[in-house]
């Protein structure tokens, strides 16, 4: 039973999307120009899937800032911002989890195009939720957020890549934005950049200076009430704590964020405190409750095409205690 379990578990991999540079056909130009019109403060949500693109238009005036917001679950869409004459004005995938904003400033004149592609397999299948936030003549502030935009982008597209120096070049990314959100008084992205500086500590086994970073990430989401951001971001100090053997700090901040995740219906975030909760159990020598939360995590990543690679970490330390091969001659 073992066994065929752990068997399941290490086909997680099958069940990751591909790579977000996956090339997709771009709308015809009938597309583009019969796609609806966005208006401001007016979410668009719909379902989406992998290999689809929806386009969308947008009116404004050169010299406008436009900022655009989108949230996406299941799916890490690619969205692209042109001018009527194919200027492409930003093209960026969206955050994991948490809102992604998209600034720029009109240079040229005509509508805005707007797409939302999905680069995962046909498969998988997720939701976004799409909204103008701002369109108002640029001022001094604006500049500086789109670069922060910018600098925060790249540096999630090097921690995209399988090289460390690439992932620890990201940090001085990080650190620069944060200056100009901080700049711009945008606790919200403060926030999330502390977030995921502690995630690229906890990346390379840091995990003393990714607990810092985390704990002043959960003081932010707390005073901005965003408790999504403050699950995400417990998961990961739950995480931390286990490594460092602070069972008892890690029990509480497994807590909290079963909480939240259960009181907000955020299923990723429910996943991955089952999932954090079986490596307390596993380092606590509880191998049978290990297994159950792993296997409980697994359901949930399954059903919404999810599947992440600590639920294979996961695996791969059960199989070490059933004759199988342990966790560091694996692949990760």
């Amino acid at each position: 039973m073992l066994i065929g379990v752990v068997a399941l578990l290490l086909g997680l991999g099958k069940l990751r999307p591909p790579d977000a540079c996956t090339t997709l056909a771009a709308p015809t130009n009938e597309e583009q120009h019969n796609s609806p019109l966005l208006k401001l403060n007016t979410p668009v949500k719909r379902e989406i899937q992998g290999g689809e693109l929806h386009a969308y238009s947008l009116a404004v005036d050169v010299d406008d800032y436009v900022r655009i917001l989108i949230v996406s679950q299941g799916v890490a869409p690619e969205i692209t911002v042109s001018s009527a004459a194919g200027h492409v004005y930003s093209k960026r995938n969206s955050r994991r989890r948490e809102p992604t904003p998209i600034s720029i400033i009109v240079t040229e004149t005509g509508p805005l195009a707007i797409n939302v592609r999905s680069p995962e397999s046909k498969e998988i299948t997720g939701i976004y939720e799409l909204k103008v936030r701002e369109i108002h003549p640029t001022n001094d502030s604006d500049q500086r957020r789109v670069t922060a935009e910018d600098l925060f982008a790249r540096a999630e597209d090097l921690r995209q890549k399988s090289d460390a120096e690439a992932n620890r070049n990201s940090l001085a990314l990080y650190e620069q934005a944060m200056t100009l959100w901080r700049g711009l008084g945008d606790q919200g992205e403060v926030a999330h950049t502390l977030k995921h500086i502690g995630d690229v500590h906890q990346s390379f086994y840091e995990m003393k200076p990714a607990l810092s970073f985390y704990q002043q990430a959960l003081a932010l989401f707390r005073k901005l009430k965003d408790l999504r951001g403050e699950a995400e971001t417990l998961n990961e100090s739950t995480a931390v704590n286990t490594n460092l053997g602070d069972q008892q700090n890690a029990i509480r901040d497994h807590l909290r964020a079963m909480k939240i995740a259960k009181d907000q219906n955020h299923r990723v975030a429910e996943a991955q405190g089952l999932n954090n909760m079986g490596e307390i159990k596993y380092w606590s020598g509880d191998l049978t409750q290990a297994l159950n939360f792993y296997r409980r995590a697994l359901a949930i990543w399954t059903t919404m095409g999810t599947a992440r690679a600590s639920g294979k970490g996961a695996s791969a330390w059960i199989a070490s205690d059933s004759g199988m091969p342990s966790r560091n001659s694996m692949t990760e």
